[in-house]
């Protein structure tokens, strides 16, 4: 994917002066000039071209900062209910408005996740959300692409209370350079081979309860990072998922596009969790998150 930056020097100076959790109705357009870091090209939604999210602002009033909501004309997202039609708009604020039901069967033409990565211009008419207008598509890029060239240090644990416990040192490290959208590759550095760690040489994680590893990860310790964008925090909410090679799916709490205009997403604990099982390996716990360096092998006394 090509993008292009379109921060200005008065952006970014910007963006080191104003605290993460002031509302975004406070951030005019005379300080940013896009909604986010890095914009990339067009989709199509609703048959209109719509502008794209390709990497979030890290500092500043919030992840996304939208125009400031007017008497009638708010920004936010259309709240999606999976296959059912949608009935309320959120704005950047928190406010609910009823929505128009023929701009709510639109909107499930869409498809529930396609329309849950979207920012939605709208109109309201009588206390209601009239009309509506795609304004800016979320892609996954701009969550995963946080962690791009990092390196995760952690375990990977069975499940708590387990007969016995087990709890295994994990190194994973994150493609560098920005992902096409739909993910970011990685790979368990220490899944076959040794690593050197802060003086120490850490075994491979195929090396100790092989067939259990195995069964999670596969041959090669291959990932894939991507975001399920969520509907809402009382249907799941969003999450950031790690696929493995064997279709296991591990997940965490992250960002709604809707949160994402609201405040600066701070990931915090990176730490995963097995969806779908409570045995074998099932826990990722990440307690170290740094730029990537070169892997050094070593080797273990007999």
């Amino acid at each position: 994917m090509n993008r292009s930056l379109t921060l200005t020097g008065a952006g970014l100076a910007a963006a080191g002066l104003v605290l993460a959790m002031v509302p975004a109705l406070s951030a005019s357009a005379l300080e940013f000039d896009e909604p986010c870091a890095q914009m990339g090209g067009n989709v199509t939604i609703l048959s209109t071209p719509t502008p794209t999210c390709t990497l979030l602002y890290t500092s500043g009033p919030s992840s996304i900062v939208l125009p400031s909501d007017g008497p009638r004309l708010v920004y936010g997202v259309v709240n999606m209910m999976g296959s059912s039609v949608p009935t309320t708009f959120t704005d950047q604020n928190g406010i609910v408005y009823p929505l128009n039901p023929t701009e709510g069967k639109r909107w499930l033409s869409v498809g529930p996740t396609k329309a849950s990565q979207t920012i939605v211009k709208a109109e309201i008419v009588n206390k209601k959300i009239g009309k509506t207008f795609p304004y800016l598509f979320i892609t996954d890029d701009a969550i995963t692409d946080r962690f791009s060239g990092k390196t995760f240090i952690g375990k990977t644990n069975n499940a708590k209370g387990s007969k016995s416990a087990i709890s295994i040192w994990t190194r994973i490290d994150w493609a560098s350079g920005l992902s096409d959208n739909g993910g970011l590759h990685g790979v368990i550095a220490n899944y076959k081979q040794n690593v050197l760690e802060a003086g120490q040489c850490k075994p491979a994680m195929t090396k100790q309860h092989a067939d259990m590893v195995k069964q999670r990860f596969g041959q090669k310790g291959k990932l894939n990072l991507s975001w399920n964008p969520g509907l809402t925090k009382s249907q799941g909410g969003s999450s950031l998922i790690m696929n493995t090679e064997t279709s296991a799916v591990f997940a965490r709490p992250a960002p709604t596009a809707l949160e994402l205009t609201q405040r600066v997403w701070k990931p915090g604990k990176i730490n995963f969790t097995l969806v779908g099982s409570n045995s074998g390996l099932m826990k990722i716990l990440v307690y170290d998150v740094r730029a990537g360096s070169a892997v050094t092998k070593c080797s273990l006394k007999p």
